[in-house]
């Protein structure tokens, strides 16, 4: 019974983020703790609604296994997560707004690590410097 309630609300997440998604791919074992989904294929656009410029072309997810230890949640809480077979193809957004977006954020970043480059190489020159002073006193 209460299975039926898990894979109810599951299905309804997945079928949000997976293409063509059936609860047949979807196989859930309370006791054990053990959810596996089978050849899953993501939504083309999820990154997008996410306001991430890429878009999936391609994608195919061979299996996803979770295990939740429910035995031990209070003292251990952990999730083990198993992904086999993965492939994603992504491609720019051929939304012009969210193309300049993700150009702007690359510009944006690469100027960001220039000046942590410059910043360190700054200091290495600084603690050059010093030494370099430390030795003309001796």
């Amino acid at each position: 019974m209460m299975a039926t309630y898990v894979v109810e609300a599951l299905g309804d997440v997945l079928s949000r983020v997976c293409q063509n998604f059936r609860r047949e791919q979807l196989r859930v074992s309370l006791w054990s703790g053990e959810i596996t989904l089978r050849d899953l294929q993501l939504k083309p656009d999820i990154l997008e609604n996410l306001n991430i410029p890429l878009r999936i072309d391609r994608s195919k997810i061979g299996e996803v296994h979770l295990y939740i230890p429910w035995s031990q949640l209070l003292t251990e809480p952990t999730l083990r997560v198993r992904i086999k077979d993965i492939c994603v193809v992504l491609e720019q957004s051929k939304d012009p707004k969210r193309r300049s977006e993700m150009e702007k954020n690359v510009q944006e970043a690469a100027e960001r690590a220039k000046n942590r480059m410059v910043e360190q190489v700054e200091a290495e020159l600084a603690g050059l410097n010093k030494k370099r002073s430390m030795l003309q006193w001796i």
